[in-house]
């Protein structure tokens, strides 16, 4: 009887243990899904402190989330400089090739004073808007009079967050706070009766974090002070009596980790610790009167911010934290000048080399030289960004987090709690073009309409018309092609639902919330030098950089063939006689197309290709299209024919065939007339009432930077001032097989410490960043 005991208590235990690795492999498998090619954005500026007729160059790469690479799905960065108060003034899409892409922002004369934000995000992204890249930007305009308000910080306000997202009595909580991003305060936790519980103090912009065992029923309230005296009150939210708590002890080599349950419940509980998308460590636990403890070895974890998931058995996540592990690796990349010291007008060689344990490696990079500031920029540092996911730290705060990698924690938390952004999200890239969605709703009933044909073109000079039907929930996807600049978009369906639906284009770019709680920051006086230089090089080339000296590569030409290609036949109107009306027109010499009238509308019929080919062989009721084509003014649908030959052909320059069935989208139609006006803009076509147009910009166009040749012994003793702080902008460096590039550029009449920037993402994955300085005397 024992050993059958025995036999079916190893049974049991079998089970148990079979169905929590079942769990635990539940888990893992889903959060594998959901980081699936997981994106971040990374945007290196050439600087963060520009006035007004300055140029913003900025460089955006998108990184796989786990392996660091860059990588090549969605073809658009979404860039945006943001106010103060949340509201976008400008935004951009830049084109993404192999995982990097760059463009640039010119800053009005008329721009307003004050501190933004630069945003960057995929369509991909939009899912997860907290992990959207945003750098600090600080505009001056110092050709109008400074306002005395025009620097301002949202209002400060005490952030109270407990770690693992809720307060939960009998078991020790860690609460992270915030307060006015500087170390000016010291604060107090206190209970119901008034007495101080504990006292606590900032330590990292205005950040830090306190524990403590709340009791059950109790109330807290934590009050701060600062500098001058003023206090400050807010209340912790009320204790649970049931949660979970999650500490992290760093040993050294290794990490202590305790879970504990605040019921004193056994029940398992399954650990996950990721990076990225990627899964370092999983685990099950089994606690012991409610605790349950776990030694690691930080060998197994990556370098850079892991995120510590704990889940009970039901597969509910129950806390999260961050682990920051800096990395030790050796910089892996050599950047040198072929001197240290230059005369005005020099040409300076730059020497790029990078390094992987004495072997070369590939890389992308990005380039920027400008003469060293008064007051250090904040640049972001692509190797701090990638490694903790936080921008605009200085040199001196990434030594901080170093030698105190929980702040890290805190600061993930603090940002992982807040999500200043709503999304419209659509869970798919941008893959090879840029994304439109078009919402169709019922007329009458406001509510979603499926399977509505909708047609999307873009008009101008290049035709491009897109077809598909709306799905279940009115959403229609269409994939614009080569896209550049402003153009306008037209949205239309056919004649049988156009008066049943509406039709609108979603933003793509991500909504704010408006932001109006702010207050005065006036701008440090240290700043005054770098702002009069600045102020001076701007009035300068504005004045003298049009006088020859300088030079820019020309932009690439936007493709001009048109989304169905090469016709199978194109007719130029003017060589051959001008008929009054497209009948005759279509009658008389377009021997692809035969115009019949049935119930006094007109239809159209193509002859296909084999037809118009080898048709004397064949019988013409076998190669004839038989159904009314795809018709086509300046990329506008027309559904009734009679329109078309109502049209005036004194107005068209140019007629396109495709002889053949084409497949649009989900639609195929029996081949495709395609009229062009002189002016592209369906001079005298009234659109339908229910038609709809909207302004889309698309990919930037590409402006070289503005580089001076002082190659010349005429320019080299031309008289024109150079005084410029930026000499040298290159935003797509790359570096092959021999591991190895070299650029070069002039100095100008501006002497001083010059700092060349250098960074980007290795072949496989390593972020890469080095400065050097040199003298111009």
């Amino acid at each position: 009887m024992k050993k059958l005991f025995f036999i079916l208590g190893i049974i049991c235990w079998s089970n148990l243990t079979l169905a929590q690795q079942t769990t635990l492999s539940e888990i893992e498998n889903e959060l594998k899904a959901k980081s699936l090619l997981e994106e971040s954005v990374f945007i290196h500026t050439d600087k963060d402190l520009y006035v007004a007729g300055e140029t913003i160059w900025l460089k955006a790469y998108i990184f796989n989330s786990s392996t660091h690479r860059l990588q090549d799905i969605s073809s658009t960065v979404y860039a945006e400089l943001i106010s103060d108060e949340n509201i976008p003034v400008w935004q951009t899409r830049l084109k993404a090739v192999k995982g990097a892409g760059a463009g640039s922002f010119f800053i009005p004369y008329n721009f307003a004073s004050g501190n933004y934000k630069l945003r960057g995000y995929t369509y991909w992204m939009t899912q997860t808007p907290g992990n959207f890249f945003e750098q600090k930007i600080t505009i001056v305009n110092t050709l109008q009079k400074l306002e005395k308000d025009a620097f301002r910080i949202e209002k400060p306000e005490l952030k109270l967050i407990p770690e693992g997202g809720n307060l939960t009595a009998g078991i020790a909580n860690k609460i992270i706070f915030n307060y006015n991003a500087e170390d000016n305060y010291s604060g107090l936790l206190l209970n119901d009766n008034g007495d101080t519980v504990l006292s606590f103090n900032p330590e990292f912009k205005g950040t830090g974090a306190f524990n403590f065992i709340p009791d059950t029923g109790q109330k807290y309230l934590v009050r701060i002070t600062d500098s001058e005296g003023n206090t400050f009150e807010k209340a912790l939210p009320a204790p649970q009596r049931s949660g979970y708590g999650l500490s992290v002890n760093d040993n050294g080599n290794n990490i202590q980790i305790r879970a504990e349950n605040a019921g004193k419940g056994n029940a398992p509980v399954f650990l996950i610790i990721k990076n990225g998308g990627d899964i370092s460590y999983a685990a099950t636990m089994q606690p012991d009167n409610g605790n349950a403890v776990l030694q690691l070895d930080k060998s197994q974890l990556r370098d850079g911010v892991s995120e510590i998931l704990l889940y009970n058995n039901q597969k509910r996540k129950v806390y999260n934290r961050w682990f920051y592990k800096p990395s030790n690796t050796a910089n892996e990349i050599n950047l040198i000048t072929d001197r240290k010291e230059y005369g005005n007008r020099n040409k300076v060689q730059l020497d790029i080399s990078t390094l992987s344990g004495g072997s070369t490696t590939t890389a992308d990079l990005s380039v920027a030289v400008y003469r060293k500031p008064e007051v250090a920029y904040s640049v972001s540092d692509i190797i701090s960004y990638l490694e903790t996911g936080l921008t605009g730290l200085t040199p001196n705060g990434n030594t901080f987090l170093k030698s105190h990698p929980e702040v890290v924690n805190y600061l993930k938390v603090l940002t992982g709690n807040i999500t200043p952004h709503t999304a419209q999200t659509t869970g798919v890239p941008e893959l090879d073009g840029q994304l439109a969605v078009v919402k169709v709703t019922n007329r009458q009933t406001g509510l979603a309409a499926a399977n509505i044909p909708v047609y999307i073109s873009v008009l101008g000079s290049i035709p491009q018309t897109e077809f598909n039907l709306s799905d279940d929930k009115g959403m229609v996807y269409f994939r614009l092609k080569d896209l550049y600049g402003h153009k306008q978009l037209l949205l239309t369906t056919e004649d049988s639902v156009r008066e049943k639906v509406e039709l609108s284009l979603l933003k793509s770019f991500v909504p704010t919330v408006h932001n109006a709680a702010l207050i005065s920051r006036p701008l440090s006086e240290d700043l005054a030098p770098a702002l009069s230089r600045m102020h001076n090089n701007v009035v300068l080339e504005n004045d003298f950089h049009s006088k020859g000296i300088f030079f820019a590569s020309p932009a690439p030409l936007p493709d001009s063939t048109p989304f169905y290609g090469a016709p199978y036949n194109s007719y130029l109107l003017d060589n051959y006689k001008r008929f009054t009306t497209m009948e005759e027109v279509l009658r008389e010499y377009v021997t692809e197309v035969n115009v019949r009238i049935r119930q006094k509308d007109y239809n159209f019929q193509i002859l296909n290709r084999q037809y118009n080919d080898l048709g004397k062989y064949m019988s013409i009721d076998y190669m004839m299209l038989n159904a009314n084509p795809l018709v086509l003014l300046d990329g506008v649908p027309i559904f009734n024919m009679n329109k078309i030959i109502e049209y005036d052909p004194l107005k068209v320059r140019k007629l396109d065939i495709v002889a053949d069935r084409y497949h649009l989208g989900k639609k195929s139609v029996d081949g495709i007339l395609a009229f062009t006006t002189y002016n592209r803009n369906f001079e005298g076509y009234e659109l339908n009432p229910n038609d709809v147009v909207v302004d889309y910009t698309g990919w930037q166009d590409r402006k070289g930077f503005p580089e001076a040749d002082y190659s010349s012994t005429e320019n080299l003793r031309s008289r024109m001032p150079d005084f410029r702080q930026l000499l040298y902008w290159a935003p797509s460096v790359t570096i092959g097989d021999s591991g190895n590039k070299e650029l070069s550029f002039y100095t100008g009449d501006e002497k001083g410490t010059f700092v060349a920037v250098v960074q980007g993402i290795s072949g496989d994955g390593r972020p890469l960043i080095k400065t050097v300085e040199f003298e111009v005397k």
